[in-house]
């Protein structure tokens, strides 16, 4: 009698996955949403090919506030993505990150995206509201509804947090997974508790979201005068702060683990508005796997990733923080077992392991029709 595994197709090729990203490893939403999760899906038999739209040197140009090169920049990699789509028959699945083409009407992405085989789209940020929130009438009579007809056409919505699954389920998604931005926790290495440490406040980011540290800047401003912190703030040098004198840490990817174990305490603020809603509480994850207590505003997946009073605490006015921060500043005991509480949550809820398991079902489960299981 044949057993069950002998009876289970099994085929040398592997699984064939084209990866569209929007941009290269140095976009942080393509290193963490896909890149990441490369060499584990390789494990199990899925071939993986990267196509990023927007390159690092694009990327390095944005953030150092220089003007992008059209041709370069923009109209080149436009024209290789569209080749890229219209050549794509030979991939069991296209893994998309967000959109095709950035402000390009429905119409020519639902031509080029007619070619493609079955698409699983991933949204970490509320990017739809580039269009239906954008300052000019005629991109939101455009667009408003574009990133929806992406949602509504792809096989599956992988979304970073509640607010962007319901609007997936919203514009009519087929089917919708909600997948956290995760991270790699042997990456970063939890501090031993000093007692005689200084006080340091830090904050990670780029120059694009350092605007979010104005909004806690009078608390800032207490906590260096009475309590004699630190503020540092890794990745966004020449930031002014009110009342505020900052030491400034740059980044890189292979020093941001160092650089974050260094922390006290690790800073969130955001505001409280649609597009905010939308982010997956990254700069947290980071903070909690160094075994650091967190602060930060009750504003979409923060919410869901600190359980306030236990790994950290949830701010909303000046006062807020400034109370959280005096908390945790005059009891080292208690800060260093949120750490420890916010490490342990890491390892069980927000690491690659604990979901690139799902990603690799989630893309199996898409694979164009006639495909067999290729595992090995």
């Amino acid at each position: 009698m044949k057993t069950i595994v002998s009876m289970v197709p099994v085929l040398k090729k592997p699984l064939k996955v084209l990866a569209l990203t929007r941009y290269a490893r140095l976009g942080a939403s393509t290193r963490l949403r896909c890149l990441q999760f490369i060499p584990y899906l390789e494990a199990q038999n899925i071939q993986v090919e990267h196509c990023p739209l927007f390159s690092d040197d694009y990327l390095k140009r944005f953030y150092a506030g220089q003007k992008s090169k059209l041709f370069t920049d923009i109209a080149k990699p436009m024209v290789k993505r569209i080749w890229r789509a219209l050549t794509s028959r030979q991939f069991d699945v296209v893994w998309l990150e967000k959109e095709l083409l950035p402000y390009c009407p429905w119409i020519f992405e639902s031509l080029a995206g007619a070619l493609l085989p079955p698409v699983v789209v991933d949204y970490d940020d509320a990017i739809f509201h580039n269009y239906d929130l954008h300052a000019s009438r005629i991109v939101r009579a455009v667009l408003s509804k574009k990133i929806d007809n992406v949602m509504a056409s792809a096989a599956t919505v992988v979304a970073g947090n509640a607010y962007l699954a319901e609007r997936a389920a919203r514009a009519g998604a087929k089917k919708i997974e909600i997948i956290p931005t995760v991270l790699d926790p042997s990456r970063y290495q939890v501090s031993p508790l000093k007692p005689q440490k200084p006080f340091r406040l830090g904050w990670i980011g780029t120059k694009s979201t350092a605007g979010y540290l104005q909004e806690i800047a009078p608390a800032l401003a207490r906590a260096q005068a009475e309590l004699n912190a630190e503020i540092i703030v890794i990745g966004a040098s020449g930031l002014t702060l009110h009342g505020v004198t900052p030491t400034y840490v740059n980044w890189t990817e292979a020093s941001e683990a160092e650089s974050v174990s260094n922390l006290s305490v690790g800073l969130m603020p955001l505001s409280d508005n649609p597009w905010d809603r939308g982010k997956c509480g990254y700069k947290l994850l980071q903070y909690m796997a160094c075994g650091l207590p967190v602060i930060a505003s009750p504003v979409g997946a923060n919410t869901e990733i600190v359980q306030s009073g236990q790994n950290g605490f949830l701010a909303k006015s000046s006062d807020d923080w400034f109370s959280a921060f005096k908390a945790l500043h005059d009891a080292p005991k208690t800060s260093s077992e949120m750490g420890r509480i916010g490490r342990k949550r890491v390892e069980d809820f927000y690491s690659i392991l604990a979901v690139a398991p799902k990603i690799e079902q989630i893309i199996r489960q898409v694979a164009k029709p006639g495909i067999l299981d290729r595992s090995t």
